[in-house]
């Protein structure tokens, strides 16, 4: 069977803009002039048998190619002065040794000294929440848990699912609130993975390890553990599916899209513009989606003590400072310089991995308009506030070669233990200046 009947097939099952796996491989691109870059961006808006799972930019790019187009795109980048090295020859068998790894360690199901729960293998939703009642139910003094969805009004998903989440502390209500949001892009599979790891460590090591008590003693942890289900859900159904980005809403049109980038939809300098095969596509309107708006109305549960908001994604390795929907390097002020290279430095000390930070231009070569960083902190007053917005992007780097988004189970606690570094170091930072 040929591309473009496979592409007609997945565009009647609904799965417009995956890129399968199949017979698929990953270069990485290394450029060295604006023009080069300029080649990649291109690219990257009108090819869309190419995923770039990482934004064309000075330096290395990782993107996904057909095979058959491979040596066709080698020969033209080449010739443009690009490096372009083969990282993985094979998508679809990485994601099936991933997902036999993911087997194996599910049938161990072994905690870890120093957690509850076991975390060497990737979860479903279900299993997630399953895992919050059983620590909840352990541990109440430190943990609320909104099971049936109503303790914040909000919508569900496009397929009905609560997006749930959790709060941590010894003295809930009374201290300031530090929020994280999770996997709000479906094929990001280590960022709730490792955030799970977080709250059992932080839960379980209450009392006995210092940095979780002090954490927990001063400060109120708002967790939204999976911002996307119902895409994360899809990802998790076959190699064909396990690169989706956003969420499941059908957007029709000639190609009968499907999703939007949840993470473009939020009402901060939002731009309606783009393909909606784009996996960057923003909807037909800010606030359109119902994750979105579950998210925004959980912050403003929490919004007049909240002083930290951490959206959490992957990969590239860097920590994002406000503004991401502006082309330029200038960083919003320096109290979030001063955050980020706080967070950079305790995720090197845990692991020895360096993390970039700077604006998403600086750092990742692109800018973001709709973004939930930069919602949170418009709806904090913006620029003039104290108010902290810090969005990751956790490991791999570029070019490491590791896997991209198909990160081994094996990562999982060690990225679990970068995050719960940096979540510390800021709060500590914020407790230090009270």
């Amino acid at each position: 069977m040929n591309f473009a009947v496979v592409s007609l097939c997945l565009l009647a099952c609904g799965v417009t803009a995956v890129p399968t796996p199949h017979q698929h491989l990953v270069v990485t691109v290394e450029t060295n002039t604006d023009a080069q870059v300029d080649i990649l961006r291109a690219a990257a808006d009108t090819d869309h048998e190419l995923d770039f799972w990482t934004h064309p930019r000075m330096g290395l790019t990782d993107v996904m190619v057909p095979w058959r187009r491979f040596n066709q795109l080698k020969d033209a980048w080449t010739a443009a002065g690009m490096k372009v090295k083969v990282m993985q020859e094979d998508v679809e068998a990485m994601i099936r040794n991933v997902d036999a790894q993911n087997l194996l360690y599910k049938q161990r199901r072994t905690a870890r000294a120093g957690t509850t729960l076991d975390h060497d293998f990737y979860r479903s939703y279900a299993q997630y929440i399953d895992g919050l009642r059983s620590l909840r139910s352990q541990y109440s003094n430190l943990m609320r848990f909104d099971e049936s969805g109503n303790s914040v009004p909000r919508n569900k998903t496009i397929e009905g699912r609560i997006i749930h989440f959790v709060e941590l502390g010894a003295n809930l209500d009374s201290r300031p609130v530090i929020m994280l949001e999770v996997n709000i892009h479906a094929r990001e599979w280590v960022t709730s993975a490792s955030d799970f790891y977080m709250i059992d460590s932080l839960v379980s090591n209450y009392g006995s390890d210092a940095d979780a008590t002090f954490l927990l003693d001063n400060f109120h942890l708002v967790i939204i553990p999976v911002a996307n289900p119902d895409g994360y859900e899809f990802s998790r159904t076959s190699s064909n599916t396990r690169l989706w980005r956003k969420n499941r809403r059908y957007v029709g049109g000639i190609f009968s899209c499907y999703g939007v980038d949840l993470n473009r939809n939020f009402n901060a300098f939002w731009q309606g513009s783009g393909y909606c095969t784009s996996d960057s596509y923003p909807g037909t309107s800010y606030n359109s989606e119902p994750e979105t708006n579950a998210v925004e109305s959980i912050f403003r549960r929490f919004q007049n003590n909240m002083v930290i908001y951490l959206p959490v994604h992957c990969y590239s390795q860097v920590l994002l400072l406000p503004w991401s929907y502006q082309s330029t390097n200038s960083i919003v002020n320096a109290r979030h310089r001063d955050y980020g290279n706080a967070m950079g430095a305790a995720m090197k000390a845990s692991s020895g991995r360096n993390y970039g930070v700077g604006t998403a231009y600086a750092t990742i070569g692109y800018a973001a308009a709709g973004t939930s960083g930069d919602w949170a902190l418009v709806e904090k007053q913006g620029s003039n506030s104290n108010f902290i917005s810090i969005a990751y992007e956790l490991r791999p780097a570029p070019g490491a070669g590791t896997g991209g988004f198909i990160l081994p189970a094996s990562d999982i606690v060690p990225t679990g233990r970068e995050l719960l570094a940096s979540v510390l170091a800021v709060a500590k930072r914020n407790f230090n200046e009270s």
